[in-house]
C-alpha cells in the first residue's frame, strides 16, 4: 500500500472512501474537507463503529463490496494497517496510508489554498480574555518560550470564551506546519524511560516504540485498557517486552476513586463525586510511589492525556519530576482551568524548564503543553526550532 506523503497526490480523485472512524479518520475527513474542498468522502469504514461523522455514513468492511463502484479511492488512517491491508487487497480499487501530520511540503498547499492565509496573524486584545483570570493567563503566556507559542496560546483562549471557529481556522491556516502530536518539541534520543498516563487504544505508545531509543521502556497507565479488545493496537502493545501496563489510574496519593466509562472508551475519567452515576470504584496511585516500588531509577518523558486528571497525576509525581527533570507533554484542555493551572504549577515547582505549547485539532480539544530541560533545550535548540 502505497504512503502519500504529498497532499496534492489526492487532488486528482474526486470521490474517495476513509478507513477508519476514530480521530485519526475524523482528522482526515475534515482535512480533506478544507483543503481539497472538490474530493468528496463518500463514506467511511470501521468494523467497530457506526453511524456517522458529519453526515457521512460509517460502514462495515462487508458493506464494502457492494459500495465500491461510488468510489475512485481508500485512503487508510489506521496506524496498524497490516489486516486492512490484507482486506483491500480482495478488491480493485486504489489505497493508499495517510498520516496526516507527515505532509512537509508547503509548496504543495500554496496550490490549494490562497498564500494570503497561510500565516495569518491574530491580533486580540484583552479585553476579550475573562478578566478574573487575566492575571494567570498572562502569567502562562510570558512563560511561553517564543512569539508564536504566546500568539497560539492566546488564540486557544480566544476559542474557549469566544467562538471555537479560531481552531477551526487556526488549524487550516497552519495545517502545513501543526507537528506531530506529543511529539512536536521533544528530543527522543535523550529518551529511555516513559511513564504514559493515558493509553487509550495504544496509537502513541506504538509511536513511542517506534521513535525513541530501542532499549527504551514505558510504563502506561489506563484503568480501562482491557476494554480495547478488539484493537489490533493492544495485541501489538501486549507482545512487546518493552511495555509494562498498569490499570491504575495516576493521582496525587493512593486511594480509590469512582471512575466512569464512557460510550466513547477514550473519554472515560475518574470523578471524585462518589455519588455520580454510571460509575465504578477504581485504583489510583502516584508516580512517585510507582517509581518507589518498581526501582525506577530515571524518568525521562512523561505523557499525560488523562481526561482532566492532569494535575493530579503532576502533584502526585512532582519529587520524581524534580529529581529526574523529564521531558513533558501534558494536555491542557480537559478543564478550562488547566489553560492556567498546570503551567503555573510547573513553573512554581521546577526551575530552568523551557515551555512550548502544541494544537492539533481542528476544535478545542488536543492542546499540549511541552516542559523540557534547559540543558536539553539549549543542546538541541537547531532541531527543535528548525
Amino acid at each position: 500500500m502505497k504512503t502519500i506523503h504529498r497532499l496534492q497526490e489526492l487532488a486528482t480523485f474526486k470521490k474517495i472512501a476513509i478507513y477508519g472512524a476514530g480521530h485519526a479518520g475524523e482528522v482526515l475527513y475534515h482535512t480533506l474537507k478544507n483543503f481539497l474542498p472538490n474530493t468528496k468522502t463518500i463514506f467511511i469504514i470501521d468494523d467497530f463503529k457506526t453511524g456517522k461523522i458529519d453526515n457521512i455514513p460509517i460502514i462495515s468492511s462487508k458493506e464494502l463490496k457492494n459500495q465500491l463502484h461510488n468510489i475512485q479511492a481508500i485512503l487508510v488512517s489506521v496506524l496498524i494497517k497490516e489486516e486492512i491491508e490484507k482486506t483491500l487487497l480482495k478488491y480493485d480499487v486504489a489505497s493508499f496510508y495517510v498520516r496526516i501530520n507527515y505532509f512537509q511540503n508547503i509548496e504543495e498547499i500554496d496550490t490549494i489554498i490562497d498564500k494570503k492565509n497561510i500565516h495569518k496573524t491574530h491580533n486580540f486584545t484583552k479585553k476579550t480574555i475573562m478578566h478574573e483570570k487575566e492575571k494567570e493567563f498572562e502569567l502562562v503566556k510570558n512563560l511561553l518560550h517564543k512569539q508564536e507559542d504566546k500568539e497560539l496560546y492566546e488564540l486557544i483562549l480566544q476559542g474557549w470564551l469566544n467562538d471555537p471557529m479560531y481552531m477551526e481556522k487556526f488549524f487550516c491556516n497552519n495545517y502545513h506546519s501543526i507537528g506531530r502530536h506529543y511529539f512536536e518539541f521533544i528530543i527522543p534520543q535523550a529518551i529511555y524511560t516513559v511513564i504514559e498516563g493515558g493509553i487509550a487504544d495504544g496509537t502513541n505508545t506504538i509511536e513511542m516504540l517506534n521513535t525513541f531509543s530501542p532499549s527504551c521502556k514505558i510504563y502506561g497507565f489506563d484503568p480501562i485498557f482491557e476494554k480495547y479488545s478488539k484493537e489490533d493496537h493492544k495485541r501489538y502493545i501486549k507482545g512487546s517486552k518493552r511495555v509494562e501496563i498498569s490499570q491504575k489510574g495516576l493521582w496525587n496519593k493512593e486511594t480509590h476513586l469512582a471512575f466512569i466509562t464512557d460510550k466513547n472508551l477514550a473519554l472515560s475519567r475518574v470523578v471524585e463525586d462518589q455519588s455520580c452515576d454510571h460509575k465504578n470504584n477504581i485504583e489510583v496511585t502516584t508516580i512517585d510511589n510507582f517509581t518507589k516500588e518498581n526501582d525506577i531509577k530515571k524518568i525521562d518523558f512523561i505523557k499525560f492525556d488523562i481526561e482532566g486528571a492532569e494535575l493530579e497525576a503532576l502533584q502526585g509525581g512532582i519529587c520524581s519530576i524534580k529529581k529526574d527533570r523529564p521531558q513533558m507533554a501534558l494536555s491542557i484542555y480537559h478543564k478550562f482551568e488547566h489553560l492556567y493551572e498546570i503551567a503555573l504549577f510547573l513553573m512554581e515547582n521546577l526551575e530552568d524548564y523551557t515551555y512550548r505549547l502544541g494544537h492539533y485539532h481542528y476544535e478545542l480539544g488536543e492542546s499540549v503543553l511541552y516542559a523540557i530541560p534547559n540543558e536539553l533545550y539549549a543542546k538541541y535548540k537547531d532541531k527543535i526550532d528548525r
